[in-house]
């Protein structure tokens, strides 16, 4: 994923360019003046069709839509099927959600004299951003002081690194002086990052006496057009979490 798109947009919200003004309004402006050509291309919403080998391709240079998977495997699942009491099986769906907190999120990034980049931005990973900023940049993590202030609320959106931060910073360092951008609410429906979205098919051997004796789970989460920080986080955790508390000894569990 690039900070500004390429050759493809990949999803509503992307950013294909950067404006930048002495104040919002005339930013807001420039920006209403900029005409972008786009060519309609096959899109996907759908996490078990992009699963496919039918499925229109995010990243053709990748050959597949599936970035992850994560399993759990132990003990004789199909003979605990086999020698089961009751058998349950159940599908479920997980819509899409994301957080909204009442502090959206923003970014300032201001040159130093000794060629350092001091970054202020609303962000719950300021290692991680540092870090990522650097990189993109092609400096050492000295030279990004990341500082995270306190936060009007996070719930995760703010737990990863986005293009307008790696953007700010740099037309910050071509330009010599400090940018800024802050997000408005609109464009935090459309942008920021969003939550689960998962299709889980889960199947019990259980006895009559109520012993889950082995579970089978298969899920599919998409995790939308990028692979972010915690991308993989929906289907570890389904993987990880699915025994819970309890002694289920045979279990067969697989997330895409």
């Amino acid at each position: 994923q690039h900070a500004l798109a390429r050759d493809r947009v990949r999803y509503v919200g992307e950013p294909v360019c950067i404006v930048i003004a002495a104040d919002r309004y005339i930013a807001e402006d420039a920006a209403e003046a900029v005409v972008v050509e786009y060519e309609p291309l096959a899109s996907v919403t759908d996490g078990a069709i992009a699963a496919t080998a039918d499925g229109p391709l995010l990243y053709p240079e990748l050959g597949t839509n599936i970035v992850y998977r994560a399993e759990q495997r132990g003990g004789d699942v199909e003979a605990a099927f086999a020698g089961a009491d009751i058998l349950i099986e159940k599908s479920f769906h997980f819509h899409r959600h994301g957080g909204v907190p009442m502090e959206t999120r923003g970014v300032i990034a201001v040159p130093q004299r000794d060629g350092r980049l001091h970054i202020h931005a609303t962000s719950q990973i300021p290692q991680m951003g540092c870090a990522s900023i650097a990189a993109a940049l092609g400096v050492g993590p000295d030279m990004i002081r990341f500082a995270s202030p306190r936060l009007g609320g996070g719930f995760g959106v703010k737990e990863a690194v986005y293009p307008e931060e790696i953007v700010v910073a740099a037309a910050a360092r071509k330009s010599g002086r400090a940018v800024r951008w802050i997000e408005d609410r609109p464009e935090h429906f459309v942008a920021a990052v969003h939550a689960r979205e998962e299709d889980v098919t889960v199947s019990a051997a259980v006895t009559s006496d109520g012993i889950f004796t082995a579970l089978k789970l298969n899920c599919v989460a998409n995790i939308g057009a990028a692979f972010g920080l915690v991308g993989n986080t929906p289907g570890t955790a389904m993987v990880a979490m699915v025994r819970g508390p309890y002694r289920i000894e045979a279990i067969d569990a697989s997330v895409i």
